[in-house]
């Protein structure tokens, strides 16, 4: 699976934050007719690590997700959403 769909399901399986954005969970854009609040996440950077044989020993991803909100204290509300959803353990 890749770190982006992960991040996705993760997101999109959260009711904390689905109760917060519906549907509007994006990759690398907002959909330019959804509203806010929204969320907006990529990967752009991700390294796979291998052993001499080309078997996958471990998978590093950097991911980048935007909170977004008319107000900021509602991005804020959010963000804490998001962090608690991807915080390793909690799935």
């Amino acid at each position: 699976m890749s770190f982006a769909k992960a991040t996705f399901d993760m997101l999109n399986t959260a009711s904390d934050v689905t109760d917060l954005v519906g549907s509007r969970i994006s990759p690398y854009v907002r959909n330019r007719d959804d509203g806010f609040p929204a969320v907006v996440y990529s990967v752009p950077r991700e390294e796979i690590y291998t052993d001499a044989a080309a078997y996958d020993l471990k998978r590093v991803a950097e991911v980048s997700i935007t909170c977004l909100d008319r107000t900021y204290v509602g991005a804020d509300e959010l963000a804490e959403e998001v962090i608690a959803a991807l915080e390793p353990g909690t799935h």
